[in-house]
């Protein structure tokens, strides 16, 4: 029990030091789903494997509770591919954006189906997914001596999930403001 405490407290004070770098405070509901997010992908509990979008659609034919688990799941694992994996995007020839696009669409999924009191933490998670962006971001900054695509990423990032880390990364890297894209792709 006490190695859980101590990796529960490590992945806060992380989280913690991120949102101070990345000039993001985050509400404690957003905040402690991302430590429980990030412990979960130590101990082996999240997959990142597989076509997210198949996920997203399996999980959308479920029913009940499956339902719940299979989209909440696929909305938490997008997350983390486009806030702490960006190369995995283009490893699998898609852009960081998408993964931000289908995970939001899992947690809009949720928050739409389920009765307000269960919804709620499914709006948080939309209104913040831009914001917990930013706080992965700088997570997977903090391990990089250079930081490939960082353009590519951060514009796509804020073009399709509003994340405001992302743009101040694309002001601050080429002093110029990014313009939102025509052309945006719903689930």
């Amino acid at each position: 029990m006490l190695q859980a405490a101590n990796e529960t407290a490590l992945f806060q004070d992380m989280v913690l030091h991120a949102e101070y770098d990345a000039h993001i405070r985050l509400p404690q509901e957003l905040e402690g789903h991302l430590v429980f997010l990030l412990l979960r992908f130590l101990r082996g509990g999240k997959r990142l494997s597989g076509a997210v979008a198949l996920h997203y659609l399996e999980g959308i034919n479920k029913r009940g509770s499956a339902q719940i688990d299979a989209l909440s799941d696929t909305g938490d694992a997008c997350l983390l591919l486009a806030g702490m994996f960006p190369e995995q995007a283009r490893r699998r020839m898609v852009n960081a954006g998408y993964f931000a696009q289908v995970g939001l669409g899992c947690y809009h999924f949720l928050a739409d189906k389920l009765m307000p009191s269960r919804g709620e933490l499914y709006r948080q998670l939309c209104d913040g997914f831009g914001e917990m962006l930013g706080v992965l971001r700088a997570l997977h900054h903090y391990d990089k001596n250079g930081m490939d695509n960082t353009m590519l990423d951060a514009y796509e990032l804020w073009n399709h999930a509003g994340c405001s880390a992302a743009f101040s990364e694309l002001h601050a890297l080429n002093g110029a403001i990014p313009v939102r894209s025509e052309q945006q792709f719903m689930l």
